[in-house]
């Protein structure tokens, strides 16, 4: 039995692909305040801009996750009161909707 599956993957009768390319569609809005505004400061810059992100069609997102006191960078997590990350699973439009929503 496993010498015949064995066979029907080298003769492509059995399809495998083991690192699929699945897009994931996230983008992230990574905010530093000055030094010196407590948390509830923050997380209100942070609202702010999730207002913003609301604008967004629903079919386009669907999820958004506020961290205040926590940004996320590709190489270390900075804990501070002057620092925010909002994550958005995007649905739709590749994120160039979302950029001139957020520059405005």
């Amino acid at each position: 039995m496993f010498v015949s599956c064995i066979a029907l993957i080298i003769m492509g009768i059995i399809d495998i692909d083991l690192f699929t390319m699945e897009e994931i569609s996230q983008f992230y809005v990574n905010v530093k305040m000055p030094e010196g505004p407590n948390l509830e400061t923050t997380n209100n810059t942070l609202a702010e801009i999730e207002a913003r992100l609301s604008l967004l069609p629903e079919n386009e997102v669907e999820a958004v996750v506020r961290n205040t006191g926590l940004l996320i960078t590709d190489d270390e997590w900075i804990f501070n009161t002057a620092v925010g990350h909002i994550m958005v699973d995007d649905l739709g439009s590749g994120g160039k909707e979302e950029a001139q929503l957020i520059s405005r």
